[in-house]
């Protein structure tokens, strides 16, 4: 499968090195251009392009950059139809401005809604960048990691991807209602915990 990794940061860096791993052709992009991350794609076994380039040969994009970036990054690609978008993003008013703040539905259900035709599937925002590269964490044999989406089919494409680098996804549910568990302050945020645990953590929330 080709999945393209926007964004060469911590959690890029994660994604593209964990889905190299396993097979996958990941194509590796950031709004400055493939010539800045040769070293950073040599390092994850990801292949550097041009954002567009990324996007349009992707059957899976993850966004793995900063909130206020989802505009360029819409703006790419001519067509998002029926692309599954793993979105790793999360909103800080302190960085990406009040004017940015995502509606009622949540951040999610808005880069869905921006990204026209696609099919978002939140993933990977709540887990702490570094455990991208070592999914076992303090006795936890599999960390989980809660996923929400509108899309069951999505849904389906990116859990399996999550099981194959190694982690095990816990569908919270669709977009909107996920988002004040997923999202900055909520339950399932930055917990490092095994599916039963975050079961329970959202079963109390």
């Amino acid at each position: 499968m080709i999945i393209a990794v926007i964004g060469a940061g911590n959690v890029g860096r994660g994604l593209a090195s964990r889905f190299a791993s396993v097979g996958h052709d990941v194509r590796l992009a950031n709004s400055r251009g493939p010539d800045t991350i040769h070293a950073v794609a040599n390092e994850t076994g990801a292949t550097p392009q041009e954002v567009g380039a990324a996007i349009d040969a992707a059957s899976v994009v993850s966004l793995a950059i900063p909130y206020y970036a989802l505009g360029n990054v819409a703006a790419a690609s001519a067509s998002w139809t029926s692309k599954i978008v793993v979105d790793a993003t999360n909103f800080f008013e302190s960085r990406d401005g009040a004017e940015l703040r995502p509606t009622a539905r949540g951040s999610s259900a808005d880069v869905q809604a921006t990204l026209a035709g696609s099919r978002v599937v939140k993933a990977f925002n709540t887990i702490p960048a570094r455990l991208l590269l070592e999914p076992t964490q303090n006795g936890i044999e599999r960390v989980a990691v809660p996923i929400a989406a509108d899309d069951d089919d999505a849904a389906e494409v990116v859990g399996a991807l999550i099981s194959e680098i190694g982690f095990v996804s816990v569908r919270v549910g669709k977009l909107t209602t996920a988002a004040p568990f997923l999202d900055p302050g909520g339950s399932a945020f930055g917990k490092v915990v095994d599916a039963t645990r975050l079961r329970a953590l959202l079963a109390s929330a």
